[in-house]
């Protein structure tokens, strides 16, 4: 049954008054990353209203409503959150398992001696009175004072005894089983990292193939220059140097990263290869310096954050340099020359050894140099308890128990960094103190034995020590050797990643495994393996190898971004490589000797190709590509790269991969493409295992029959190590051709004179290629799977959750008016400004400029700093003047140099489009320039003509390499280079105008596509968001995301009214407006250019023209204006909070101590293997819920009677399994912890769930949303007249000091000024009208008294037009809004006026709201059922 037939028979169940709207109509959709807008508008712009039918137990029967509103939720999460504390837990779990094996091996021999001794291990953390009551002492490892204390004499740390045990010699006493059990115990919970594969003698590591690993990576990601010596010098690390020192000279082998200073990227990774300051923040324009420092815990976090903001891939360098550190320091942590089996345990003793002769050396400093009070500062003083020390300090005693009391500032260094700088505050400049300040510069004083550098440590050097105790002390215990294989399979055993979780059957949605099932299994003389445990020992019996790797293979690979159900290729095949360089060099521009420009044709790419990037893999930058065109193409005299290659850096893409191959294979072999599905698929192989003895024997089971290979040649192809994927399939690329040709794509890139890139090719209607893509994609998609298929596009979970929303938005107002509509209008917010991922990339101006102007001579800095805010950087000529660093851009001054401009001239100079406005209608900083005004007049409606080019070119470029202009920017500039007489030709306008018209982005393809198959005879419209922007620019719509939630239902409408006002207005542009609808014209004939560029440029214009020749049946402004308004300002607006039940963490993570102020009762207990006592150990003091309940029961009163209560809980996510499965069982225990006994219940009757956001109405007819018994939430949407919201447009245009539509003219600023003077009293009305609606909506609250006098007492009294006062008025009220818009009202309301910080309103669950109504409301809020509860019980 198609989706139209399950409407019609849903509408048949609908009442009558809904059959009798007949009229044709649109749905606009404005969909964001938390809100779906949306519309249902007619021909005449009108939004229908309906009467709808009230459910539930109120007198409400009916209630009109009109097809419009806003439904917001909570924004979806990406999955980086639970991945964290998914992998900790795994790892803790293995290593438990890891212990439980050991103990399994050693459980008899244990008992011979101590039956107590893994349960006293056990409770070992646990207080005295806390254990069981036949082991309460403290002695966890013997259970004897004398022998504990023995022990720990004669081994200090657990590294004497794993020395001790390894280098026993034949006379040595037996030693204690227990002490043996404690060593391996030691060993396989800390038993290293598996990066580093092979083996490894701990008498020599070589640190040469890490250091030239390291540089590789670094010159493929960003062009280091390295040369034969460079690869060489890593005795450098080796040094006694201290390490600025180290840098230095390693630096000296780079001579252009010395050149860059601190922008350089190999600088700064050598900063913190050295555990030094770094300055990313400076060769990444980033807002804040990263965290990033191998010492800390959450490096691993903080550097998936930095590399999730980069638009490079800098994975591969920074995993390199992280193998480079870690063999560094395995180097120095392998020291010790004596003879020994356990070189590691040696060397951490020698460390112990060190570390106590400095501490002794220290003290008599201390004492000799410093005060008492700074020695009790440093040392502490030794109580009954323990060291009293003061935690503020940063001494000796915090540094080694971890505890100190840090400031935010102070977190951003390592504990052990505050330790350092506190202890050489207090010695520097004092005699004999230069041994302690150089070994705290190298980082070497009063080290730790367990740090994070200990993690540098592989595998093999443990299990190297493991295997020598068990051969020593296997002879006095046969055990040990008897079991050697399956202790060595425990340590070194490592679940191969491409067989990932453990899971049985379905209990796992991130598991792929594959079991093995034969009568093996079930014979076998190991009864794990026999009941289908899996164990290191046994793990290639229980599964399936091959098929669990072909499953991952599945699993592993993404989906194509066009045809969503192909798999992508790797970013290393050959095809991928290939149609990725010719997609650049599509785009790629040269001038000639003559200063004309050109594109390369087919035979020039093909011959750049071949003859530059198939010698090499190194990088191309343009200084290369000339050169090579110098020598080898004369005839094309070219001279520079205008185009297509961003200056001072290389093509994106090199051909890698044909490079490695062409060293095993013949590059015949390679060009002749025989092979080349088989070769795809060996890349493949390479890209999804990383470990050299996975690839050989996969290549040699599915690979080795091939006449092409042999083992040599397979044991090449296993060195090669490639990571990524691309973005398209194999049949994209390859299988789809286009009818007239017979090409496919990547035949076309090889060989298309028109120099069409992938995009172009494949949207290009005068090619067969679209269509046919349409048709697959169409297959793909049916309508009980949309869902599915929406989970599979390329883009967030958060925008993909907006999607969702607005299907299911489309598909009620589709049900609820009976037929499809005519259009649907789609409107998507840009990703990137929306998400916190994409909030995190975006910086201040501020912090931009600053950055930026450090890297130019002269720079208008003041002090190294912009002296304005970022609030006074949003006026547009301000923010120009600096980004030009108070030049002009367009003229000299006498001397030749950029003439200058000044900043308390401002107002003199004009800000200028590079492109005409006309042309290119987008309010962007990439096409504005400040300049004086005669330049601007005599620029015209042009671009900077040959002759400005010429003269400004080289401060233009200065402004680039210093970051204060972007690439687009510096082209839009440099454009009359690249046109035949230095002016725009008309097929460059129409460009222009089509690209700020046409949607282009795939993600809204794949919305209009889906929308298109559910809705086969509706005309999906996607509309570019600026279109609309600018429609409320032509008549003064201000768009104030502050005030309430209506302006997305606002947006839908205007996309609605824009969209189709337009299609009939202009016809032809059906085809760049609507979804799978083709042009019938060739865009690239030049006769057609001009049509195309009246067209474009008109667009938009008529709306508020007069003179406009568009019939007034399709367009009268006199007409249609004043009902769009009337929809705008007067419309009722349905506004929608999503309900959802809670998922995720239990509580929130801080643990409280047991010396805390909150009170037992209030805390939560911590779990380890059971609920520890909160009274003795702390717990957690906040739970998170994941609903409410509204119950009625019985308690007894105070004279013992049974009464009926109302009454308002909260569901713990915690306690919601019980609650969902059996929830009267769960109200009604009575048990200790029982629902009924903690909240002095005798029973529960009757409960109603409320989930989160669930609107409730008071009987006042307010209205929150019940976010948790202690945390409701507004509802309120305030409104603002036509003229007070016209006064924010005003205000807004004069800060930022632009006219959108045209820049040349003062009209507007004293348009302005004018309507601000006119309706200032508006502020007055504004103020009172919150006010006053805020007391009747929420409640008479001292917030709002306080803010009310606030507002009274302002700054400016009486309004001007200055900046400051505009502004002043301009911020403040939109902070006033936020006591009214929907939401939470936690915290404080901070810069209010003249006002301190006011505390907000909690907001929370009253007795009164037991004699509330619940509204439950569609997605639309069209549909309501009312639960009055009050009523609830009655029956």
């Amino acid at each position: 049954m198609t989706i139209i037939q399950k409407l019609k028979l849903k509408i048949k169940k609908e009442s009558s008054f809904m059959a009798k709207f007949n009229k044709k109509y649109s749905i606009g959709l404005d969909i964001g990353v938390s809100s779906v807008g949306y519309a249902v508008v007619t021909e005449d712009y009108r939004v229908p209203a309906f009467k709808f039918k009230v459910l539930g137990n109120t007198e409400k029967e009916k209630i009109k409503k009109n097809l419009i509103g806003s439904t917001t939720f909570v924004p979806a999460e990406s999955a980086q959150g639970t991945r964290v504390f998914r992998v900790n837990r795994r790892r803790i779990d293995r290593r438990n398992h890891r212990i439980a094996y050991l103990r399994d091996i050693f459980q008899k021999e244990i008992e011979k001696v101590d039956k107590n001794f893994y349960r006293r291990l056990d409770e070992s953390f646990r207080v005295l009175v806390d254990k069981s009551e036949d082991i309460q002492i403290k002695q966890p490892f013997f259970g004897n004072k004398e022998l504990e204390t023995a022990y720990h004499k004669k081994y200090p740390t657990i590294y004497h005894l794993r020395k001790h045990l390894a280098d026993a010699d034949k006379n040595s006493p037996v030693a204690d089983i227990r002490e043996i059990y404690m060593a391996l115990s030691h060993i396989l919970k800390y038993r290293g990292h598996f990066l580093t594969l092979g083996k490894i003698d701990p008498n020599n590591i070589n640190m040469q193939n890490s250091w030239i690993d390291f540089v590789e990576s670094c010159q493929e990601v960003f062009d280091l220059e390295i040369s034969d010596e460079s690869k060489t010098i890593a005795d450098i690390f080796k040094s006694s140097d201290n390490r600025q020192d180290k840098v230095k000279g390693i630096l000296s082998y780079f001579p252009k990263e010395l050149e860059n200073k601190d922008k350089s990227i190999f600088k700064q990774l050598l900063q913190l290869l050295f555990g030094l300051k770094t300055k990313f923040k400076d060769c990444f324009e980033l807002e804040e310096e990263p965290d990033l420092n191998f010492s800390k815990e959450n490096y691993d976090e903080n550097l998936e954050n930095l590399l999730g903001t980069l638009e490079e891939d800098f994975s591969d360098v920074f995993a390199k340099l992280k193998i480079l550190r870690d063999t560094i320091l395995l180097s120095d942590m392998l020291t010790y020359t004596g003879a020994t089996h356990a070189r590691f345990s040696a060397t951490m003793i020698e460390r112990y050894e060190e570390h106590r002769k400095d501490l002794q050396r220290f003290k008599s400093f201390v004492k000799q140099n410093l005060s008492e009070q700074d020695y009790l500062d440093i040392f502490g003083r030794k109580t009954q308890s323990g060291f009293d020390v003061d935690k503020e300090t940063k001494g000796y005693v915090g540094y080694i128990a971890n505890k100190m009391v840090l400031t935010n500032s102070q977190k951003q260094r390592t504990i052990q960094q505050n330790f350092y700088d506190y202890i050489s505050g207090k010695i520097t400049g004092i005699e004999g103190a230069e041994y302690f300040l150089n070994k705290i510069s190298d980082g070497t004083f009063l080290r730790k034995l367990r740090t994070s550098d200990n993690g540098a440590i592989p595998n093999q050097i443990h299990a190297y020590e493991l295997e020598k105790i068990i051969e020593r002390q296997g002879r006095d215990y046969p055990f040990l050797l008897e079991n050697k294989d399956k202790l060595l399979s425990i340590l070194t055993f490592k679940i191969p990643y491409y067989v990932g979780p453990l899971a049985k059957g379905d209990n796992s949605r991130f598991a792929w495994i594959k079991r093995a099932t034969s009568q093996d299994v079930l014979d076998d003389n190991d009864e794990d393996t026999r009941n289908g445990k899996i164990r290191p020992w046994n793990y290639q019996k229980l599964i399936n190898m091959d098929e669990t790797r072909d499953a991952f293979i599945t699993n592993l690979i993404g989906n194509d971004t066009i045809l969503l159900n192909e798999k992508v290729l790797p970013k290393r095949s050959l095809i991928y490589e290939e149609v990725m360089l010719q997609n650049e060099l599509t785009r790629v521009k040269y001038k000639d000797k003559n200063g004309k420009t050109h594109f390369f044709d087919s035979e020039h790419r093909q011959n750049i190709i071949n003859g530059l990037f198939k010698i090499n893999s190194k990088r191309v930058n343009a200084e290369r590509l000339i050169k090579y065109l110098s020598d080898n193409h004369n005839d094309l005299n070219a001279i520079e790269i205008v185009s297509g290659v961003e200056k001072g850096k290389s093509f994106n893409s090199t051909l890698k991969t044909y490079n490695d191959f062409k060293t095993i294979f013949s590059e015949e072999f390679l060009d002749s493409e025989i092979y080349q599905k088989e070769l795809e698929e060996i890349i493949k192989v390479i890209t999804v295992f990383d470990d050299k003895k996975s690839i050989k024997n996969y290549l040699t089971k599915y690979f080795g029959h091939l006449e092409f290979l042999d083992e040599e040649k397979i044991n090449q192809l296993s060195k090669l190590r490639y990571t990524g994927w691309g973005r398209y399939s194999a049949k994209l690329l390859l299988d789809i051709r286009d009818e007239d040709t017979g090409f496919n794509l990547l035949q076309f890139l090889r060989n298309d004179e028109e120099n069409r890139n992938l995009t172009n090719l494949i949207s290009d209607s005068t090619l067969s290629f679209d269509p046919k893509i349409k048709a697959i994609q169409s297959k793909s998609t049916v309508e009980d799977d949309v869902f599915d298929e929406i989970k599979k596009l390329a883009g967030s979970p958060s925008i993909k959750r907006g999607i969702l929303n607005s299907i299911k938005i489309v598909d009620e107002l589709v049900q609820i008016i009976g037929y499809p509509p005519q259009n649907i209008v789609i409107e998507m917010a840009r990703e990137n400004m929306t998400t916190e991922e994409g909030q995190k990339k975006s910086k201040t101006r501020k912090t931009k400029l600053e950055s930026a102007l450090k890297n130019i001579e002269n720079s208008i800095l003041e002090n190294g700093k912009v002296p304005h805010s970022d609030e006074e950087l949003q006026s547009e000529k301000l923010y120009l003047y600096y980004l030009q660093n108070g030049k002009d851009m367009y003229s000299l001054d006498k001397k030749g140099s950029p003439a200058p401009l000044y900043r308390d001239q401002l107002d003199q100079y004009e800000v200028d489009h590079i492109i005409p406005y006309s042309f290119l209608p987008i309010d962007s900083i990439d096409n504005k320039v400040l300049t004086h005004r005669k330049n601007n007049q005599r620029k015209l409606d042009n671009i900077p003509d040959k002759e400005t080019v010429a003269n400004m070119k080289p401060f233009w470029e200065k402004l680039y390499n210093a970051k204060l202009i972007s690439q687009t920017k510096y082209q839009r500039l440099t454009t009359s280079e690249r046109t035949p007489d230095g002016v725009l030709t008309e097929s460059m306008k129409a460009g222009f105008i089509e690209r700020q018209l046409v949607e282009t982005r795939q993600i809204i393809k794949h919305v209009a596509r889906i929308l298109d198959n559910r809705f086969s005879d509706t005309k999906i419209i996607t509309l570019k968001s600026q279109l609309v922007t600018n429609f409320r620019k032509t008549f003064h719509i201000a768009k104030i995301r502050e005030l309430n939630d209506y302006h997305h239902a606002h947006d839908a409408y205007l996309a609605v009214v824009v969209g189709q006002t337009l299609l009939k207005a202009y016809p032809k542009l059906a085809p760049e407006l609507i979804y799978g609808l083709h042009a019938h014209f060739n865009r690239h004939e030049e006769n057609k250019a001009t049509i195309r560029k009246h067209l474009y440029s008109n667009i938009m214009r008529f709306f508020n023209n007069p003179d406009s020749k568009v019939s007034k049946d399709i367009w009268d402004c006199g007409r249609d204006l004043p009902v769009i308004k009337d929809v705008i300002y007067n419309s009722q607006i349905n506004f929608v909070k999503r309900t959802m039940i809670k998922k995720g963490a239990f509580y929130k993570q801080n643990i409280i101590p047991k010396d805390s102020s909150v009170t037992v009762d209030k805390r939560f207990p911590i779990k380890n293997k059971r609920y520890l006592d909160p009274k003795l150990y702390g717990g957690y003091y906040e739970r998170n819920s994941a609903l409410s309940v509204f119950i009625i029961g019985q308690r007894f009163n105070k004279n013992n009677k049974l009464k009926v209560v109302k009454e308002f809980y909260d569901i713990n996510i915690i306690d919601y399994p019980w609650f969902n499965t059996d929830p009267m069982s769960f109200f009604n225990d009575d048990s200790e912890n029982g629902f009924l006994t903690k909240n002095n219940l005798q029973s529960v009757q009757i409960f109603y769930k409320i989930p989160k956001y669930s609107l409730i109405q008071k009987n006042d007819g307010t209205r929150m949303l019940f976010e948790s018994t202690t945390n409701f939430h507004k509802a309120t949407q305030f409104k603002l007249t036509e003229s007070q919201n016209e006064l924010f447009f005003h205000m807004r245009r004069l800060l930022t000091k632009t006219d959108f539509m045209d820049l040349k003219s003062e009209e507007s600023i004293r348009e302005s000024q004018d309507f601000i003077t006119n309706h200032k009293k508006e502020f007055d009305n504004i103020a009172n009208g919150l006010f006053g609606y805020a007391e009747k909506q929420l409640g008479s609250k001292s917030l709002f008294t306080q803010a009310h006098e606030a507002y009274k007492l302002r700054k400016y009294p009486v309004f001007n037009l200055s900046e400051e006062t505009i502004r002043y008025y301009y911020d403040n009220f939109l902070r006033l809004f936020s006591l009214t818009k929907s939401g939470t009202s936690s915290g404080y309301v901070v810069g209010l006026f003249e006002a301190p910080k006011l505390r907000n309103v909690d907001y929370k669950a009253t007795k009164d709201e037991s004699k509330a109504t619940l509204i439950h409301q569609s997605i639309t809020g069209l549909y309501e059922t009312r639960v009055d509860l009050s009523k609830l019980g009655e029956d």
